[in-house]
């Protein structure tokens, strides 16, 4: 995720990852969260659902 995208109305990141993932998936429930060096998180998602996320401007990496 690009830390310096992240909306102002969101107070903290997990916040931001969860909406994120609400607006391509049925579940937002992810394995973890990082935000030390790199900012994300990990969840198993559906090809349509990764390809729905890589589309999002915050997101520079969908592995």
């Amino acid at each position: 995720m690009d830390k310096s995208s992240k909306p102002a109305a969101f107070d903290e990141h997990f916040n931001w990852y969860e909406s994120s993932l609400k607006a391509v998936s049925e579940s937002a429930n992810m394995f973890y969260t990082c935000n030390l060096a790199i900012h994300g998180f990990a969840k198993r998602l559906s090809e349509k659902e990764a390809e729905l996320l890589k589309r999002r401007p915050s997101v520079l990496s969908v592995i």
